[in-house]
């Protein structure tokens, strides 16, 4: 792949924080592409070293362009990207490749990822998945330096990767990405899409308690008062959710209690003991947060029909 020609962006529907650019129109700059996603975790956690790569040589032969490729269908929406741009604080070039063109004609498979340009279009460098900072600045230095540049790089001592053996996988509530709900649908007087809490539960796997429907990308609560739980292992867990009409509200339990400030995630709200958050944006919610890599059980309490799951994903 390297020293091959940079394919030509291409089916780019909408450029945020700059006009449109192209390969053709940007020879004569180092060009980093970041193909990532707004509610990918492991993207989330790589945005404040991409973006202090951004700052450091923004006013070099430099340019760094956020390939934004969805993984679900909410982030297709330019609406949803451009408020999560302006959340995020990103200043540098978004391109939005909402239908995966440009993903596809760089062969990619994982987010995020980092391929790297030179002055000729040339595909000289990429990197898939978290952490390697000092390897993509090294190589960014090092073709600079080939075009004039005089910089001295250092690495960072202190970048550090986090590599948990055990840690749960991301896991999607979606049909087309889950290997199956932990306990069978029943029927009742007016639906067949019951679940009752089995109330064991094995490493990993999604149980229900109450109405729920599964659609291709998500898990979606239909009745008047349902449970979700998941046992997982890992220091915290993150969920996408997603308001299907209006926002609403979900009660979060650990290991059958309410979350205390010391394990509570960024994201959760408390009225009195109860500990809840507040789906208001299709984004990742930070639901918990353990000092120590551990098996816990989390509830998701809702009486919500807006309530969209579409993943857990792990910290």
């Amino acid at each position: 792949m390297f020293e091959q020609k940079a394919p030509e962006f291409q089916n780019i529907k909408a450029w945020l924080n700059s006009k449109p650019l192209s390969i053709k129109n940007l020879k004569g700059k180092i060009v980093l592409l970041d193909f990532w996603t707004y509610s990918c975790i492991n993207c989330l956690r790589s945005l404040p070293h991409i973006k202090q790569i951004y700052e450091k040589y923004k006013n070099k032969k430099f340019i760094l362009i956020g390939m934004h490729t969805p993984e679900f269908d909410f982030e297709r929406l330019a609406k949803n990207v451009e408020k999560a741009v302006k959340d995020l604080n990103i200043k540098y070039p978004v391109a939005l490749d909402s239908d995966n063109t440009t993903w596809q004609l760089y062969g990619n498979r994982y987010w995020p990822k980092q391929t790297l340009i030179d002055v000729n279009g040339k595909i000289r460098y990429d990197h898939a998945g978290e952490g390697g900072y000092n390897e993509i600045e090294e190589n960014i230095v090092k073709l600079l330096n080939e075009n004039g540049e005089k910089i001295n790089f250092k690495h960072n001592s202190k970048e550090e990767f986090m590599l948990n053996l055990g840690i749960s996988p991301e896991t999607y509530a979606g049909s087309s990405r889950n290997n199956g709900i932990g306990n069978g649908a029943l029927c009742i007087p007016g639906s067949c899409n019951h679940y009752v809490n089995p109330k064991k539960y094995e490493l990993n796997i999604i149980y229900l308690d109450g109405d729920w429907v599964q659609d291709d990308e998500y898990l979606k609560h239909e009745g008047k008062k349902g449970n979700l739980i998941f046992k997982y292992n890992a220091h915290s867990i993150n969920a996408v959710l997603v308001p299907d009409k209006k926002p609403f509200e979900v009660t979060v339990y650990l290991n059958n209690n309410y979350l205390s400030k010391e394990n509570s995630g960024k994201d959760i709200k408390f009225k009195g003991k109860i500990s809840y958050i507040k789906v208001d944006k299709p984004r990742l919610y930070e639901l918990t947060k353990n000092k120590n890599l551990e098996q816990h059980t989390l509830k998701l309490e809702t009486s919500s029909k807006d309530f969209k799951l579409y993943a857990f994903t792990f910290g």
